[in-house]
């Protein structure tokens, strides 16, 4: 089975962003400057000119990405699934949600998924080759402080559904996420490999058929994991540090060969300029 089709989350980065969320640093007035320059005295566009010099010279820290918090439920026989989860206040948020769904219809699959009523988008989704199960991803970038109910509305009736929602903090805003890579087969062990990078987080969700239990992998850090009520399905998601080529993966105890999908996407950290860069003031003394 092909991975989802419909468009990944793709966005493209401003060709000159500039990402600053630390501390202000000290300020130069355009009378020092303009002793730099003969013959241009508290002449302002020096203060622009040097400020653009200073600012391509220095490179940009990464965050640390930070766990906000962690919620997850499980449901059977419904089309949709409340959560209920509460959001920090920390600078730099992402909201990513991992859902799992029982798939026997063969054409079950999210069709929107909101935290307080604010709509998330699309990450990327894998169903497995006999349409069993099935895995998605959503995001929201800065979703709003405090509890609110994320509700994931299907497009029918599943047998069973489990869903995890995972706030961070520190995270790049303008593009948050590396690129989505999935997985289906059928085996006691579910596995997908995805590219990511030293300073960033993988995240990820897993759906295995017939509810039974995982263990998750060496480096990864389970996050939630959950059986329907009719142990029809597990649903799991898990992080681990990222690197130039990180593999996620789950093993059933009993080595159980079942059918599984599973999606992986990485996070990427905000930057900022050290502390200590140049604040350029076009006032003059």
């Amino acid at each position: 089975m092909e991975e989802d089709a419909r468009a990944p989350d793709v966005e493209a980065e401003p060709e000159a962003a500039v990402r600053t969320t630390g501390r202000p640093p000290a300020s130069v007035s355009a009378r020092v400057l303009s002793r730099l320059v003969p013959g241009s005295r508290h002449a302002p566009w020096i203060s622009v000119f040097a400020l653009w010099i200073l600012a391509a010279s220095v490179s940009p820290v990464a965050a640390a990405i930070g766990l906000d918090g962690t919620s997850s439920n499980t449901a059977t026989s419904t089309s949709s699934i409340t959560i209920s989860h509460a959001t920090g206040n920390g600078a730099n948020r992402l909201m990513l949600v991992g859902v799992s769904l029982f798939d026997g219809a063969g054409n079950r699959q999210v069709n929107s998924v909101t935290y307080g009523g604010q709509n998330l988008t699309f990450v990327g989704g894998r169903r497995d080759s006999s349409d069993s199960v099935r895995c998605e991803i959503w995001r929201l970038t800065s979703p709003p402080s405090g509890t609110a109910n994320v509700v994931v509305t299907l497009n029918g009736s599943s047998d069973g559904i489990a869903a995890g929602v995972v706030t961070f903090n520190g995270v790049d805003q303008i593009t948050p996420l590396g690129s989505f890579n999935s997985a289906q087969g059928m085996s006691p062990t579910p596995s997908v490999t995805v590219s990511s990078g030293s300073g960033q987080l993988v995240f990820d969700t897993v759906a295995f058929k017939d509810g039974l239990s995982l263990n998750v992998g060496a480096n990864q850090t389970q996050r939630w994991s959950g059986a329907d009520g009719n142990n029809k399905l597990r649903g799991a998601g898990s992080t681990e540090p990222g690197a130039a080529s990180v593999t996620m993966s789950w093993s059933e105890p009993g080595t159980n060969s079942k059918e599984w999908a599973i999606g992986a996407v990485p996070i990427r950290p905000a930057s900022f300029l050290p502390d200590g860069m140049i604040k350029i003031s076009t006032e003059a003394d």
